[in-house]
């Protein structure tokens, strides 16, 4: 790779357009496997042979699982002890998986996940091998749930599965990577210290080569493009240019918007004013202009919340307690439309020293006065037609096996009442499932819908699903391809986010020859919402 002197993140995709191929050698495995997945359990292998820890890092849709149980199957074999942590939200995609697995040796896979981690549930087992999915998940070292890991892997060699390791910075693949190797693990290589090379790598060209021999000593990754051109007979969908579907964010809002723009310039969110965090403000006033560019009802949600919190905090002044900024979140009982609030004396405190309580009084006030106003406004505009769910019918229309995303639970019920009057449609969010209006479980959900997909039996007529809406709790790991089309409904932050919910659809053994890409962005409205990020 040709060294030159990038931003960080050009860095990262620089070093990461790399793949590092393997040499055909046949693995020895009990599960049947193509030639280039093969080919990557040949690799990481060797990589175990002389390093603690590997990566697998294949692109969206080639069959990362697949690999990983075949290496939990030759460990197995040696009957040694085998750990898989996963995200909670795909224990049964995996538990279907190890039915591969001879009955005798699946039952010695020991399951963890993410949450469990989260809270400090770790096991004190001494494992042989810990094979971790969606391993970009343990990228932040101060975390409960990195250091449950840490302790998980303390003996074991590690398997990290992630297309996407690099999701801010490069050094979120240098944490990933820490948890298996020493700062000084690479010396052999010339790395004198593996956190330094990392940490300059995007100004540094010397660095960049330091890291790019360290992820050519633990990496296997290969791209679509690469196993396409080597391998004959798999069978790719044809990505389709995405399509922006434009709508009139101003004409969302109607008569609303004037006094929702102008309350969301002028709000203090005082609540939050006193948290020590220098940017906390902007970050609770850019969060509700992802939530107004996102739906009504998020926004509308959003408001209704800031009010309850607002009104708590003038509550609490009244009683001369203050609650931390911290406590706020966890004093909001329930989601939305009916929170609820709990006031807990042990959750406030006698008002600190320096806090001008009579300022963040007024503060207070004036944020429950705009707060209401924008209630107001918003309760004439749920009444007018949403051009942005007019902008969605059509494409509900033109297409079958359709996944709508969005960042944000309201929305997604949004949507789903919507499309109820005319789609076979399914609702996934974090604590609900739906199929059509009844409540069913995630996994009945997910099968209705792409049942080829998830080796399930085809759905009766009266349970089959053309639409899913759902939060991005599905963006990562499932198989979703008998959908041909994806529709972000509200574009998330992350970029990284917006590549895995393609990849639902966008894998291997699609039967479908083009994938279909839509993204909604506002092409009015959304100049006045930039104005208000500056």
């Amino acid at each position: 790779m040709r060294c030159r002197e990038v931003s960080p993140r050009q860095a990262a995709l620089v070093i990461l357009e790399a793949w590092f191929g393997g040499d055909r050698t046949p693995s020895t495995t009990s599960l049947p496997l193509t030639d280039f997945q093969h080919d990557a359990v040949s690799r990481l292998d060797r990589i175990f042979e002389q390093r603690r820890g590997a990566l697998l890092a294949d692109a969206v849709g080639l069959g990362k699982t697949f690999v990983a149980l075949a290496i939990i199957d030759r460990a197995l074999q040696r009957d040694e002890s085998v750990a898989l942590v996963i995200p909670a939200a795909l224990r049964r995609h995996w538990l279907h998986h190890l039915k591969r697995l001879p009955a005798n040796r699946r039952a010695a896979v020991a399951v963890l996940t993410h949450t469990a981690l989260s809270f400090g549930r770790a096991s004190n087992t001494d494992f042989a091998l810990v094979v971790v999915d969606e391993a970009h998940a343990f990228r932040n070292p101060r975390t409960r749930r990195y250091a449950s890991l840490l302790q998980v892997t303390r003996s074991a060699r590690v398997l990290l599965l992630s297309a996407t390791p690099v999701n801010n910075r490069l050094e979120d693949l240098y944490h990933q990577i820490a948890l298996f190797a020493a700062d000084h693990d690479f010396a052999y290589l010339g790395v004198g210290s593996l956190r330094t090379v990392f940490k300059h790598a995007g100004t540094d060209p010397r660095a960049q080569q330091s890291v790019q021999r360290v992820l050519e000593a633990v990496m296997v990754r290969r791209s679509r493009e690469h196993v396409r051109s080597t391998q004959h007979g798999l069978a790719f969908p044809t990505r389709a240019p995405p399509n922006a579907i434009r709508y009139d964010l101003v004409a969302a809002y109607g008569s609303a918007w004037s006094t929702v723009y102008n309350a969301l310039g002028q709000l203090s969110f005082a609540a939050f004013s006193n948290s020590g965090i220098p940017t906390a403000v902007e970050l609770m006033r850019l969060q509700l202009l992802k939530r107004l560019e996102s739906s009504i009802a998020a926004f509308t949600s959003s408001v209704r919340r800031q009010l309850q919190i607002n009104r708590l905090l003038l509550g609490s002044l009244g009683a001369e307690r203050w609650i931390k900024p911290a406590s706020l979140r966890s004093l909001i009982v329930g989601d939305g439309m009916d929170a609820q609030l709990t006031l807990d004396a042990l959750l406030t405190e006698i008002v600190p020293r320096g806090c001008n309580t009579a300022e963040l009084h007024a503060a207070a006030t004036t944020d429950v006065r705009l707060l209401q106003a924008c209630l107001r406004a918003l309760g004439g505009a749920d009444a007018l037609g949403d051009p942005k769910l007019a902008a969605l019918s059509p494409l509900v229309a033109r297409h079958n096996g359709i996944i709508v995303f969005t960042q944000y639970r309201d929305t997604a019920v949004y949507v789903w009442r919507d499309l109820l009057r005319h789609s076979r449609v399914g609702l996934v969010h974090g604590s609900e499932a739906r199929l059509g209006t009844q409540r069913a479980a995630r996994s009945t959900v997910i099968e209705c819908f792409a049942p080829r997909a998830n080796g399930a039996r085809l759905p009766h007529e009266r349970m089959r699903l053309d639409v899913l809406v759902a939060t991005d709790v599905l963006s990562e790991g499932l198989n979703l391809q008998d959908a041909s089309t994806v529709i972000s409904y509200d574009l998330p932050w992350n970029p990284v986010t917006l590549m895995q919910r393609i990849g639902r659809v966008d894998r291997l053994g699609s039967a479908h020859e083009t994938i279909n890409v839509y993204n909604f962005l506002p092409d009015r409205g959304l100049d006045a919402l930039l104005h208000l990020v500056e």
